[in-house]
């Protein structure tokens, strides 16, 4: 399926506001994982916000326009730009596979991972493939586009011993920046997993910091919904994923049955592949911020909404 490419600027529509604070990062085990403020130079000058908004359902909102934001720096407001929606966006996707032991006993799991990367991939996408088997990280494919061999390759997962999550997702992160050619892709994580490392000699915060460092939004499917027995380890690992998903602007899924719906399959998609993109100006671009945060609250429970990334730009340069 062929995708374009989609970028709208927008116009006025009533208020909506958004929340985010990003100077500090908490994971599910209450590590501090990031302090975004030693990235900040005191000639800021334009910050662009990589925004997620999604309704009741899930599904991600198309019909958002510039007077639908409003945002505050430290609780000062910040005169915003622009908004542009993105839709069809490339991919640069790191297909995750947790193929260990613990992932036993789960029905129907070929049928979920195979319908996943055949939904979300696409020729035009660069894809990479790593499985988590026997205490490993198994580098199968290296940002190819070429969806037929990672099918071939989810042909042969065998699911035994530990598993290496944070070490697995990081060895990921890794990949992407030896390479400079996806730099105009989205790049995304998509990790299937019941959320428990046994054998990592990373932890939770370094992936925390280094996805959200470079750009890398996490998002999860987990299986511990589906023939689910209610031990803590189920609900541990899904907090775990919750985690994860949240602090590097990505999203956690948790089926209940192993044959995805075609709704849940396009949410996904839809969510990999737009978003808006708020460009304002700090109020105060010369003074040295002690602790930059970001709220853009949310008027109402209609909405939910995620801010993916933070980047500064001075006089037109990524920081």
């Amino acid at each position: 399926m062929v995708r374009a490419h989609f970028r709208q600027s927008l116009i006025s529509r009533a208020p909506i506001f958004l929340l985010l604070a990003v100077s500090i990062v908490t994971t599910s085990s209450g590590q501090t994982a990031l302090d975004l403020t030693s990235r900040v130079r005191i000639d800021v000058v334009r910050v662009p916000l990589s925004v997620s908004v999604n309704d009741q359902s899930g599904r991600f909102v198309t019909n958002l326009s510039l007077a639908n934001f409003a945002l505050y720096d430290s609780g000062q407001a910040q005169r915003i730009t622009n908004v542009d929606l993105e839709t069809g966006l490339p991919l640069s996707i790191a297909f995750v596979i947790d193929d260990s032991g613990s992932m036993a006993g789960k029905k129907g799991l070929d049928v979920l991972i195979k319908d996943l990367a055949q939904r979300v991939a696409t020729p035009s996408d660069r894809l990479l493939l790593t499985t988590l088997v026997d205490s490993r990280v198994d580098l199968h494919l290296d940002f190819v586009g070429d969806v037929p061999s990672v099918m071939e390759k989810l042909n042969n997962l065998t699911r035994s011993g530990g598993t290496k999550l944070y070490d697995g997702i990081h060895s990921a992160i890794e990949s992407w920046l030896k390479r400079e050619d996806d730099s105009k892709r989205r790049r995304v994580i998509l990790l299937v997993s019941d959320g428990h490392d046994s054998q990592s000699l990373l932890r939770e915060a370094d992936v925390i910091a280094t996805g959200t460092k470079y750009g890398i939004a996490i998002y999860a499917v987990s299986t511990n919904q589906i023939s689910s027995t209610g031990k803590v380890t189920e609900r541990n690992g899904d907090n775990l994923l919750t985690s994860l998903t949240n602090n590097t602007g990505g999203r956690a899924y948790f089926p209940r049955e192993a044959k995805l719906s075609r709704d849940l399959l396009q949410m996904i998609d839809d969510e990999l592949r737009s978003r808006y993109l708020i460009y304002y100006e700090p109020a105060s671009a010369r003074a040295k911020p002690t602790h930059l945060e970001i709220r853009v609250p949310v008027d109402g429970p209609q909405y939910s909404t995620r801010i993916r990334e933070l980047r500064f730009f001075n006089h037109g340069q990524e920081q």
